[in-house]
Formats: structure tokens, C-alpha cells, sequence
């Protein structure tokens, strides 16, 4: 998988956008940058752009662990993440929304990335 991380200063949003296959190596060191990007500019928010993934190669337990691997790096749980996908791909992002939402992280998913921005400027 490739990917691009970027920050929208306006925004105070860091952007990740991904392509090709979601393995869990990649998922790894994206983490890392994602986190290293965070953590740089001080971000509120995040955009997880993965409408251009073509299959996902991680199971339950990957899934599982990803928030915590967020919390033990030091992410705050006020950070609010925004998942988009294409409408396949929605039952794994679901459990991750699902899994981070229970430990105190602010995720929602969407298939709609002008929604996800709705979603992300709406400090609830």
C-alpha cells in the first residue's frame, strides 16, 4: 500500500490518503507517520482517506489493537478521526470505529469524504 500524509493548516487536520492493499505491515508504518504527523503540527483532527484501497489484508485482531497502539503513543483521546471508505469496505472500519469509540477515541466512519469534514469541524 502507498500512501501521502499531509496537513491542512485551516483545517488543523492531518490528511492521509492510501492506495492499494491494506496489509498489516503497511498498517504499521503508516501508523507511525500518521502519529509522528499528529504529534508535529499538534493536530485536532484526522482524515483517513481509503477509497482508493483495493482489498484489505488484516483480520480481528489487527483491528482490535490499533487503538491501542494509538494510546500507547501518546494520541489524545480528544482527536477526532474520520474514516472514509468506499461501501465494501465499511464492516472493518466499523469494528475500528467501534473498538477505538471504546476506549475513549472520537472515530466515525463515512463513505462520503464531504461528510467526514462535516463531521470533523463539528467540535460536539
Amino acid at each position: 500500500m502507498t500512501w501521502t500524509v499531509s496537513y491542512d493548516e485551516a483545517g488543523k487536520t492531518v490528511v492521509v490518503k492510501t492506495k492499494g492493499v491494506f496489509d498489516r505491515e503497511s498498517m504499521a508504518t503508516m501508523r507511525k507517520d500518521i502519529i509522528d504527523a499528529i504529534k508535529e503540527y499538534g493536530a485536532r483532527r484526522c482524515l483517513l482517506d481509503h477509497r482508493e484501497v483495493t482489498s484489505v489484508k488484516v483480520n480481528t485482531t489487527d483491528i482490535y489493537e490499533m487503538p491501542r497502539a494509538y494510546s500507547e503513543s501518546g494520541v489524545p483521546r480528544t482527536l477526532r478521526i474520520a474514516v472514509v471508505v468506499q461501501e465494501p469496505g465499511m464492516e472493518k472500519v466499523k469494528f475500528f470505529e467501534t473498538t477505538s469509540r471504546n476506549v475513549g477515541f472520537q472515530v466515525s466512519t463515512f463513505t462520503d469524504v464531504e461528510a467526514a469534514n462535516v463531521w470533523l469541524r463539528n467540535e460536539a
